[in-house]
């Protein structure tokens, strides 16, 4: 298995090692080195391959599940040769974006393909890399190439990134051309100060007065430094590898696509910015340059995982936006009643975007939701509390005082039943959503866990548990009081940590559209 560089300069790399022969012996990875001899070893061959015989070997690549002959990749590269040397260079073009598309990967021989999904976006407009003069703020969004010096700010934008809202971001990087440097130490050291335009959908780059800098910045950053350049780690004019390729960007990313209302398919931009430390500058090409040596994103990511659905009996979305019921959508029945009567009345929670408001006088009323006594169970929930801190989950007890509750106490987050209670050390977030969950695996509260945020605290109390009424929301030891809520989870087991925090993920995706932002 190559690693995720390897991988991506597969083809690519291919390409401009024919277009910068002697350059690319100097800055190739050892996969790339023999593919490099093994192009030398036969190149006077190429003469003999046509687009015939091309098509025929994209066709078995594309196929995914035959291994392809061993020297498909020499026979491949002298193709590739072939196109370069021609006049045409549309079958060339073709076969580049075809495999950024792909993003093949090599395990001795072409033929085995990375599942993970990945997203690969080349800079396709002139209007989508610019560079801007900060003291004077002129923004130039033609010419061949975008210098990363002092005094300069560069855009770049990358139009259908096709990346769900919430997904989690394993890696990302830019892989640009090196352009040069500038004459007046070009090759000194230097860093360049790296952001994501926070926004839904980046815009083209205009000519208008500090266009890239007027931009809003992402909270996350990424510092690229560039060493001062001599042989091997020159930047060359032409080079295309890990010396052109910046550090990982995933955080900034990810606090794009984590943005509420991020769509798949939305444009994405970045930021460069030279910290007027050092004389170094660095040259990269442009989109408007000729030869398919535009700047190229790269993104590994995964979906979250969704709810865990082992043992789940209840899951109340609270997305209703009307009416006197709250759904359970697991099709166990386990439907909430608003308010004290099933028609309209002073005890109704208001519906909102995010969920429902109660205040102080509301609740919502469902069955036993099929667990009694000292059943095994767990409660999550996504709440935000009421103006004093207040907020409060509850199933009443066989007698007096044998209750089952989630609620604050002096701004703690607590757990109770039977009369005695646990008071965590987890502060209750003064007007903010939070996750909360308790699991009980036995019938005593010392079998309790209670989560909040991601941390966690075993509770050390002994009570026997006794629950026999119906669940509660917007309630504590029988008193009604200000909250909000947003999602609740209710299981017949308790959860193991790795599957809290699976449901506290996909939480956080399912909510983020609504602009609830969990931590």
């Amino acid at each position: 298995m190559t690693t995720t560089e390897d991988r991506l300069a597969l083809l690519e790399a291919q390409v401009f090692e024919l277009q910068n022969a002697s350059g690319w012996v100097e800055d190739m990875t050892p996969q790339q080195a023999s593919r490099h001899a093994a192009f030398r070893a036969i190149s006077g061959t190429a003469g003999t391959l046509g687009g015939d015989q091309m098509a025929a070997m994209k066709t078995e690549l594309e196929a995914h599940s035959t291994p392809v002959p061993p020297d498909f990749h020499g026979r491949l590269i002298a193709w590739l040769q072939l196109r370069l040397n021609s006049s045409s260079s549309d079958l060339n073009g073709l076969l580049v974006e075809w495999a950024r598309a792909e993003g093949v990967e090599d395990a001795g021989a072409i033929g085995s393909f990375d599942p993970t999904p990945r997203t690969i976006v080349a800079v396709a407009a002139s209007a989508d890399d610019a560079e801007e003069v900060v003291s004077s703020g002129i923004v130039s969004i033609s010419g061949t190439s975008i210098a990363l010096q002092d005094d300069h700010i560069a855009g770049f934008r990358f139009d259908g990134v096709e990346i769900p809202q919430g997904a989690t971001i394993a890696s990302a990087w830019i892989q640009f051309t090196s352009g040069g440097t500038i004459a007046g130490g070009g090759t000194a050291a230097a860093v360049v100060d790296i952001y994501g335009e926070d926004v839904d959908d980046a815009a083209a780059f205009t000519t208008g007065a500090a266009d890239i800098s007027s931009r809003t910045q992402t909270t996350a950053t990424v510092e690229w430094s560039f060493p001062e350049s001599s042989g091997a780690s020159a930047w060359t004019i032409g080079y295309r590898g890990t010396n052109q390729r910046t550090p990982d960007l995933a955080t900034i990313v990810q606090e794009i696509v984590d943005r509420a209302t991020w769509a798949s398919g939305n444009a994405m931009a970045f930021t460069f910015q030279h910290d007027g430390v050092g004389l170094g500058s660095r040259v990269v090409v442009a989109q408007d340059d000729d030869g398919y040596k535009e700047a190229v994103l790269y993104v590994d990511w995964t979906e979250t995982a969704g709810v865990v659905q082992d043992g789940l009996v209840t899951e109340w979305r609270f997305d209703e936006g009307a009416g006197q019921v709250l759904t359970d959508h697991t099709g166990n029945g386990h439907h909430g009643r608003l308010g004290s009567t099933t028609g309209a009345d002073a005890a109704d929670p208001t519906w909102t975007a995010q969920g429902l408001s109660f205040d102080g006088g509301d609740l919502v009323e469902h069955d036993t939701i099929g667990i009694s006594g000292g059943g095994a169970r767990t409660v999550l929930a996504v709440v935000k509390p009421g103006p004093s801190g207040t907020f409060g989950l509850e199933w009443p007890g066989g007698q007096l005082f044998e209750r089952w509750t989630l609620r604050d106490l002096s701004g703690k987050i607590r757990l109770e039943v039977a009369g005695a209670g646990h008071t965590t050390a987890f502060t209750v977030p003064a007007g903010a959503w939070f996750f909360v969950a308790a699991t009980q695996a036995g019938s005593n509260l010392n079998s309790c866990i209670v989560y909040f945020n991601g941390n966690s605290e075993a509770v050390p109390v002994s009570a026997t548990l006794n629950t026999q009424g119906n669940f509660f929301w917007g309630r504590q030891n029988l008193v009604t009081l200000p909250m909000e809520a947003a999602y609740g989870l209710v299981y017949n087991r308790a959860l193991t940590p790795a599957e809290v925090e699976q449901n506290r993920q996909a939480l956080k995706a399912i909510l983020a559209p609504r602009g609830i932002m969990l931590p």
